[in-house]
């Protein structure tokens, strides 16, 4: 394998990450109104599971109780972070 050969992988391998990460941007992006459960919801704000139960026991955290299950809106979640910012 030639460095030229090596080279067009590595940029391969750069766009392939680059491209994946602009869609998966964009997903979420497209879709504010989508309803997540706790690991999903955790996820999208980047912290623990647990956390996200604790956070979930605040008065003021957005989130929908259906029974046992806890269900947060996208939007309502963008809309707290937003207000944390504020807070600090």
């Amino acid at each position: 394998m030639g460095l030229d050969q090596i080279i067009k992988e590595s940029i391969r391998e750069v766009v392939r990450e680059e491209i994946h990460a602009a869609l998966a941007s964009f997903q979420q992006q497209s879709q504010p109104n989508k309803v997540m459960r706790v690991k999903e919801a955790a996820a999208f704000l980047n912290i623990a599971v647990c956390r996200m139960y604790e956070l979930a026991n605040h008065p003021k955290f957005p989130v929908i109780r259906e029974g046992r299950k806890l269900l947060f809106l996208q939007k309502d979640l963008e809309a707290w972070l937003e207000a944390q910012k504020e807070v600090i």
